[in-house]
């Protein structure tokens, strides 16, 4: 959950949080639902981790490629 991803980004939840809110207002979508369970991602959430998962599999290639010269 929230806990888990602030850990892993080694970050406090409650700033997460607020960067999820911050990124939600801008985007003028929810990305999750507040669950008595946590959070559950919401269709345009997958979305945008769709997107965003392209990108970085895209750079990590073009980084690697830098990296054996191509």
């Amino acid at each position: 959950g929230m806990n888990e991803a602030a850990k892993y980004l080694n970050i406090a939840q409650p700033s997460l949080s607020r960067k999820i809110i911050i990124l939600e207002d801008h985007l003028q979508c929810k990305l999750f639902t507040r669950t008595p369970r946590g959070l559950e991602i919401t269709r345009k959430g997958e979305e945008l981790f769709e997107i965003v998962e392209q990108m970085f599999l895209a750079l990590k290639g073009f980084s690697y490629n830098l990296a054996v010269g191509s």
